[in-house]
């Protein structure tokens, strides 16, 4: 029977019973990195998927821009949970990490469909930065299903709900930068793009970081636990 304590913290827990855990700084940057680069071969091929006459040219620039997003969430998310160190033994189950990657994927395929077209307007916006949210968001925590560790995993209801919406949104603006404002700027496009990809990558590596803020590992550190026979 589903029962909103098998996933979320209603009353904090005793700190006694939490076990933390602290990042590289190096993994992070990392992680952004990728969001970013994952963002900018994204923009540009969906951009280029816009001058394609051609329908199957403009399919295969959608294709590959849409494994080019996925993959990069995907990339980010698993990066930022290397740069976590959890003072317990984690290993991940192979079948739902590769599950993980088809929302995003799946996402950013319909988001550049739709902002292939010629008319972009901002409920068509506002539709794709949506999916876009729910793709990264939908990663993640599909990802965090599949830690096998001793600890339960539970999520603060608050910052559950924020990482949402900090990826909705940051991608909303992301697009708008894109497809929107290039009409009124006379950048050339690469530049609206980098500039789009460096919203995008903040939206993917802000949803995962502020979803980790809504972790809680439930549980009792392993007395003998070794952080060198750590598995990821």
């Amino acid at each position: 029977m589903f029962s909103l304590q098998q996933y979320f913290i209603i009353n904090e827990p005793d700190p006694s019973l939490l076990v933390t855990g602290q990042y590289s700084p190096w993994l992070v940057l990392l992680s952004l990195c990728i969001a970013i680069g994952a963002s900018f071969m994204a923009l540009s091929l969906a951009a280029a998927a816009k001058r394609r006459a051609s329908p199957l040219m403009q399919r295969m620039h959608l294709l590959t821009g849409a494994a080019s997003l996925g993959i990069g969430v995907w990339t980010m998310h698993f990066i930022g949970m290397l740069a976590f160190e959890l003072c317990t033994t984690v290993s991940y189950d192979p079948g739902i990490t590769l599950l993980s990657m088809l929302p995003s994927f799946l996402a950013a395929f319909v988001t550049l469909n739709l902002l292939a077209k010629r008319r972009v307007n901002w409920p068509k916006l506002l539709a794709c930065g949506l999916i876009v949210g729910l793709g990264i968001g939908s990663m993640h925590y599909i990802g965090m299903a599949a830690m096998v560790l001793g600890p339960a995993l539970r999520y603060e209801p608050f910052f559950f709900c924020l990482s949402i919406i900090v990826a909705a949104g940051l991608a909303t603006l992301a697009l708008w930068i894109s497809f929107g404002l290039r009409k009124q700027l006379s950048l050339p496009g690469y530049q609206i793009r980098l500039l789009a990809s460096l919203v995008m990558g903040l939206a993917i590596a802000g949803m995962h970081y502020t979803a980790m803020e809504a972790t809680r590992f439930v549980g009792q550190m392993e007395p003998d636990f070794d952080p060198h026979s750590q598995k990821h």
